[in-house]
């Protein structure tokens, strides 16, 4: 690997494009992928549900004729899929009405361990005949139930739901040329790409174990070429570079503090919590949450040719800034597995969790600058 290349010796990939010519040149493509195109796995039993189209073109032309020339370029990409089905234990109206009996039965093993809830105010003591006081609910818990998780007609709380997962992404590339003199050429890129994939929230708190993601990409880079004799020449580039990265809730998503557990949210709408076995809502990976990285490139290469000899010399100064704004675990997270009535979904209703953490927002502010000569 030659040494202009040092800070990343493991690998190191060159993207070149295309500059535009003294003539109107352009293309335009679509790649789709779908249920009428693609053949039927072999080993499947149907066709995928995936539907992908990819699309764009480009165009190059001169701008003033052997002087100055653009080239630009453009993708879109649209993904659709039936989303898999996901399977939860919710609760059910006879464990609503404190009757546990059935789920903690040996008839539902293969979706829960048949355990025998236990009192944990009353030494552990066992709930007579699988009933629990329904007086001995948690209020936020059923304000939780009432505000989003769904009741199941199945008497082991099994239901089958679909999250829903389209993403929608833009490209767009432009570069413009000049050429200033014989000896010497300018070029500026510009480079954006915007990806949307937005959270789903239907009135079931279970859809929010996914979070929505709103990307753009941007790289900005500026270069001159002069050759300073046919064996010596001297090229200059300037880059800056930003990623933003949006992490995203429904908006209409309640918050623990407004179901009335007495403790402080930052964020009014997320939840983290989950109930082992059974069911979860949102998620600290999926908490609300902003990124973006800043990266500044200043090189310079120069290359001299003597005979069979090629001597390079070069430079190159990196500024990276990476801030970081992120929930986490700012609202709380709850958790319950049953620990303390032998039943997850019981701690549940009982308001008594195994565990919960609470911390302050993330925030990163970090900052990192590299400098590097190098001759070969």
């Amino acid at each position: 690997v030659s040494a202009r290349y040092g800070l990343h010796p493991g690998s190191v990939v060159n993207v070149i494009t295309k500059s535009g010519t003294n003539q109107i040149h352009g293309s335009l493509f679509e790649f789709v992928r779908n249920g009428d195109f693609n053949a039927r796995n072999f080993f499947a039993t149907a066709q995928d549900t995936l539907r992908r189209n990819q699309f764009g073109g480009t165009v190059g032309a001169p701008i003033k004729k052997d002087k100055l020339f653009a080239f630009s370029g453009f993708q879109g990409t649209r993904t659709r899929t039936a989303p898999p089905q996901s399977i939860s234990y919710v609760p059910t109206q006879a464990t609503l009405n404190g009757d546990f009996s059935t789920i903690e039965s040996a008839a539902c093993q293969s979706s829960h361990k048949a355990v025998q809830s236990v009192d944990p105010s009353n030494g552990n003591a066992p709930f007579p005949n699988n009933q629990i006081p329904v007086s001995r609910f948690s209020a936020p818990a059923l304000a939780l139930i009432k505000d989003g998780i769904p009741i199941s007609t199945d008497p082991c709380g099994q239901l089958t739901y679909a999250i829903p997962n389209p993403s929608n992404e833009n490209q767009y590339i432009g570069r413009v040329d000049w050429l200033q003199s014989q000896k010497n050429t300018l070029f500026a890129r510009y480079f954006v790409a915007d990806y949307d994939n937005p959270p789903f929230f239907s009135g079931s708190l279970l859809t929010t174990t996914r979070a929505g993601l709103q990307e753009r990409t941007q790289a900005v880079t500026l270069g001159d070429l002069y050759s300073v004799s046919p064996t010596v020449t001297n090229a200059f580039h300037a880059t800056f570079a930003r990623l933003a990265i949006n992490r995203s809730i429904p908006q209409d998503m309640p918050n623990t503090a407004s179901l009335g557990v007495n403790i402080y949210n930052f964020q009014q709408h997320f939840i983290d919590l989950s109930v082992t076995g059974f069911f979860s809502v949102g998620g600290s990976s999926n908490a609300p949450a902003y990124f973006d990285r800043n990266q500044y490139d200043f090189s310079d290469d120069l290359d001299i040719v003597r005979g069979r000899h090629h001597l390079m010399f070069g430079a190159q100064a990196i500024a990276i800034q990476m801030n970081e704004v992120n929930l986490s675990l700012g609202n709380g997270e709850f958790g319950f597995n049953g620990s303390l009535s032998n039943n997850a979904l019981t701690d549940f209703f009982l308001g008594r969790p195994s565990g919960m953490t609470q911390a302050n927002p993330e925030m990163e502010s970090l900052r990192q600058k590299y400098y590097g000569l190098y001759v070969q």
